[in-house]
Formats: C-alpha cells, structure tokens, sequence
C-alpha cells in the first residue's frame, strides 16, 4: 500500500494571480491589440490592391467575336471543344482564360496564382 501511496502526488490549492501577474497580462494583451491590427489592414490592403491589378488587366471584353480575340491577343495555348446548349468555349491563355457563347466573349477570366508565384496578371 505505502508504494502506491507514494506514486500519488498531492495536489497544491490553487493559488490566485497576483496583482504583478495580472498587470503583465494586461500589458502584454494591450501592446498586442495595435499589432493585430496593422496586421489586418495591411492584409486588406494587399487584397484590394491585388483585386484592382486583376481588374485593370488587358483581356477580352464581353461581345468581341472569336476572330477579334484572335486578332488582338493573338492565338490561346488552349481551345477547348464547345460544351452543352447553348456551346460554351474556353480558350485558355497562360494568365486568363476567355469564355465563348457561340463565337461571342461572355467571360474572360484572370488566373489567381499562388502567394509564391509574382502577382501581377499579364
């Protein structure tokens, strides 16, 4: 029984924080508030300006014909077959892919590329 007895270890009361211990809790939480926040306005800033990059990039408009895309940005890398009903095309170029109703433009769309990689569109 005494070895047994003697694996238990007894339990200490809990003891409150004292005054110090709490004044550099609030201390420490406090210089870190700032911080968080020019953490986050600087990461909603980054995603603002590269939304306005992806915007002012040069892709085909909506309503340019296959033959006008062709002509002013030259041939994709990829011309996908027309899918369903109305046929849709996809025409992909390395920084965006144009999206086709028939022989009209409906969508062009930028490619997002990973945080590693550059992040200027074309």
């Amino acid at each position: 029984m005494h070895a047994k007895s003697a694996r238990i270890k007894k339990l200490e009361p809990y003891k409150k924080p004292t005054m110090n211990m709490r004044k550099i809790l609030a201390l420490t939480l406090f210089a870190a508030i700032p911080l968080v926040a020019t953490i986050s306005a600087q990461a909603d800033e980054l995603l603002i300006d590269k939304v306005q990059k992806y915007q002012d990039a040069d892709v085909p408009g909506r309503g340019l014909t296959m033959d006008q895309v062709e002509s002013r940005f030259g041939a994709p890398g990829e011309k996908l077959p027309a899918v369903g009903d109305p046929p849709i095309t996809r025409w992909v170029y390395p920084d965006y892919t144009v999206y086709f109703e028939h022989q009209w433009v409906i969508d062009s769309v930028v490619h997002v590329k990973n945080a590693q990689q550059d992040d200027s569109p074309a």
